[in-house]
Formats: structure tokens, C-alpha cells, sequence
């Protein structure tokens, strides 16, 4: 058994997302030295919040998080991590869709929404920071 065999934290998340009929795999990725981030995809974008698709294997145990959004193979940093907070959660097929808030005073909502709109597939690749 080799190194990658032994690993307990997972560095990527596999999504099976269907568009237009047809199920397309996405990866998300989070830093190899942050191993308590957790990687997820946006799903949509309000004025208010955002709504993230985690893996069912991971769980969200804290209340506050620091949403990072990575765009491409690089994080731009335009788009600064934003403090979100969990609202809800529920099961989504094989994975979670949860809910949160952005804080008071977050102007994001706008910004975030746009690159969602021209992003293929309407997803965002996202890292979930614990807080």
C-alpha cells in the first residue's frame, strides 16, 4: 500500500452532476495542507446567501464558515473569502445541499451571482474554511 492508499483526509470531492440530461463529474479541491477545509460546489447565489453541494461523508459541524470561491485553477483574489453561516441542510442524491447566510453587510451576493451565471454547468468550485 503506497502513501495516496493510507490517506484519511481526502484532498478532492467527486460530483455526479446531471445537465441537460446527461451526468457530467466535476472535481473540487481543497489545499493538501489545510485538512480541515472542505471542498464543495456552488449550486446558487442571492443577495442573501448561498447555497453549497458538499459530499454526504462530510460533515458540517461548525456554525460559521469562511467561503472561498476558486475560480479556474487559481483563487482570485478579487474574491475574497466571505464569513457564511449555516442556515439548513438537507440530503441532495448521493450528496448535502446546505444553506447559508452571508454576514450583515456583505455585498457578494451580486458579484458571486455573475460569475455563476457564466460558469459551465451553473456551478462554482468552492472551499469551505471552519471558522
Amino acid at each position: 500500500m503506497n502513501e495516496i492508499d493510507k490517506r484519511t483526509h481526502t484532498r478532492a470531492q467527486y460530483f455526479l452532476i446531471k445537465d441537460a440530461g446527461q451526468a457530467i463529474p466535476i472535481y473540487a479541491f481543497r489545499d493538501p495542507e489545510d485538512r480541515l477545509a472542505i471542498p464543495a460546489l456552488v449550486v446558487d447565489i442571492s443577495d442573501g446567501g448561498v447555497q453549497v453541494l458538499t459530499a454526504q461523508t462530510t460533515g458540517l459541524s461548525q456554525q460559521t464558515y469562511s467561503l472561498e470561491l476558486v475560480v479556474g485553477s487559481a483563487i482570485d483574489a478579487e474574491l475574497e473569502r466571505v464569513q457564511v453561516h449555516l442556515v439548513w441542510s438537507r440530503a441532495d442524491g448521493v450528496n448535502v445541499r446546505v444553506g447559508f447566510a452571508f454576514s450583515h453587510g456583505s455585498d457578494v451576493g451580486a458579484k458571486w451571482s455573475k460569475l455563476l451565471q457564466s460558469a459551465p454547468h451553473q456551478l462554482l468550485r468552492c472551499v469551505l474554511h471552519p471558522v
